[in-house]
């Protein structure tokens, strides 16, 4: 099912993602405005191609629609371009991986560091012991909250709702409407196959007649009524 859900994310990011385009222009000393970011509005509707339109002049650039990877770059511009608001900290620099990350002492002494443990957060800049699982995200920060640990918020963690709440959307789906739908169309098929069966080799009837009484079978969650001729076999693949 999460597999379902992870290819409908894709899908919904893929439909909202332009084509590549080559790459956003270096950002510049002067501040960025918000007339700077021409947002070309989604759903407008446009003129019919003319049969002379590759031999119009191109648009002027203000009228141009411009990709949404170029917008996010202005907007990112724009952002870290406003002054910061009066009284908030500067902001942090990048770790070295030589001297000790803040709040290193709290971690360690909760988690029970090992030496290995801080070689490989040394080397890498992240460490993930096996020993130090959780069975959920809410289990996780739980544990951070009741420990007063400093928290950092991963992809993974934000996805992992998204996934979990598209898991529901599917699972409620398919027991509410997918599943009676397929008991309906099994039932009419092997209600109807005595009728039809003559247009079929022996071997074939006998195996439809089999494949349903197994499926219907597995969609109630108990045996169904069966031929003489499959019970037997149906009841051992059961």
């Amino acid at each position: 099912m999460r597999s379902i859900a992870l290819a409908a994310a894709l899908a919904l990011a893929c439909s909202h993602t332009s084509h590549p385009t080559t790459s956003p222009p270096p950002a510049t000393s002067a501040p960025v405005t918000a007339a700077r970011l021409p947002y070309a509005p989604f759903g407008e509707p446009s003129e019919p191609d003319a049969p002379d339109d590759h031999l119009r002049e191109p648009p002027d650039a203000a009228e141009v629609c411009v990709p949404e990877d170029i917008n996010l770059a202005r907007d990112l511009a724009a952002v870290l371009a406003l002054p910061a608001p009066s009284g908030s900290p500067p902001p942090h620099a990048a770790w070295d991986r030589r001297t000790p990350p803040a709040h290193l002492d709290l971690v360690a002494r909760r988690l029970n560091l090992r030496p290995a443990d801080r070689a490989l957060l040394a080397r890498n800049g992240f460490v993930v012991p096996a020993r130090l699982t959780f069975g959920t995200y809410a289990w996780a920060f739980h544990e951070v909250y009741q420990s007063q640990l400093p928290l950092y918020v991963s992809a993974d963690a934000i996805l992992h709702a998204v996934y979990i709440t598209h898991d529901r959307l599917v699972a409620d789906a398919e027991s509410q409407r997918l599943a009676p739908a397929l008991t309906e169309a099994l039932d009419a098929m092997h209600a109807a196959l005595p009728a039809a069966s003559s247009a079929y080799p022996p071997s074939a009837a006998h195996d439809l007649d089999l494949y349903l009484t197994v499926a219907r079978s597995l969609l109630r969650g108990a045996p169904v009524a069966a031929s003489a001729d499959v019970r037997g076999e149906a009841d051992a693949l059961l």
